[in-house]
């Protein structure tokens, strides 16, 4: 508290700058004067008081020094002690280590290369058709399609399906049919 209560009376903040807090009895309290004497009060219920402490960087250890020696005059030592203890003890006051980086994901398994007869830098398939070995019902998914799935496609992906290469840019989005592999 670092005036007097003869002046805090005087004194009364504008309604916007008024601080609303609740007192234990659960009502608002707004006059800075009622907040003071109900501090005061509960203070002297506990054997304690309010001091008034100079507000000049120290009033922290002002207070301790009062309390502690009945004087402030011991702030000086008191702040002393204790940034010394606080520089003793400083990993207990520095923030927690960042956390580690995430793991790096796995690498994708490589594609074998399909050998090509070309260095054209078109795919060749039929290529990768005899590299792959791939053979119609082996895929566990091959039963999932319905038995006249070749009928199903539109014309333009069975032709695409059924001629020996695909056209660079018109290879089609649809599963391939178990007799066309």
């Amino acid at each position: 508290m670092g005036t007097s209560k003869r002046h805090q009376r005087g004194l009364k903040a504008p309604p916007q700058m008024r601080r609303t807090t609740r007192s234990s009895k659960g009502r608002l309290l707004t006059d800075p004067t009622e907040n003071t004497q109900q501090l005061t009060s509960q203070l002297r219920q506990l054997g304690l008081y309010a001091a008034n402490t100079l507000g000049d960087g120290n009033c922290l250890f002002r207070a301790l020094s009062d309390q502690l020696h009945g004087s402030d005059s011991y702030h000086l030592q008191l702040r002393r002690d204790i940034c010394d203890w606080i520089e003793k003890h400083k990993a207990r006051y520095e923030p927690p280590p960042p956390p580690p980086p995430p793991a790096p994901a796995p690498a994708p398994a490589p594609v074998p290369a399909a050998p090509s007869s070309k260095l054209s830098g078109r795919p060749d398939f039929e290529a990768a058709r005899v590299t792959i070995k791939a053979k119609p019902g082996l895929d566990k998914y091959d039963a999932l399609l319905p038995p006249n799935y070749t009928q199903l496609l539109p014309k333009t992906v069975r032709e695409a399906f059924e001629a020996p290469k695909f056209e660079w840019g018109n290879i089609p989005e649809w599963v391939p049919p178990v007799e066309m592999r």
